[in-house]
């Protein structure tokens, strides 16, 4: 994978998502290892993350709550989540989300400045 062809959107302690435009998809990078999203499969894993409920995971004390296990569609791995990580993933999926809305806002301001010259 070049990372020349890639564009970082958004970055946390231990991950980061890059968008890669040559093979339109996202790059998810948790704790150094890379795995490839589509845009479906990232919005399904923004929502299986929305889902946790932290203070579940921190209120019960069984060890089955200890950790939270993630399994998008269209993924090629899984991720073991402990309520740290939780907080950091939801914080990775969103900030990307915002800046994804952000870039399509910028674009679609350029356009309408492009086609009014």
């Amino acid at each position: 994978m070049q990372d020349q062809q890639l564009k970082e959107l958004y970055r946390t302690l231990n991950g980061c998502i890059y968008q890669d435009n040559l093979r339109s998809v996202l790059v998810l990078e948790w704790y150094g290892r890379r795995s490839l999203l589509k845009l479906p499969c990232f919005f399904s894993l923004k929502k299986l993350a929305a889902g946790i409920n932290i203070e579940l995971l921190l209120t019960n004390t069984s060890r089955a709550h200890d950790v939270e296990i993630l399994t998008p569609c269209g993924c090629d791995r899984c991720f073991v989540l402990t309520v740290m990580d939780v907080l950091e993933f939801q914080d990775l999926l969103n900030g990307t989300r915002a800046m994804m809305e952000l870039n399509s806002i910028l674009h679609e301001r350029l356009r309408r400045t492009l086609a009014c010259v």
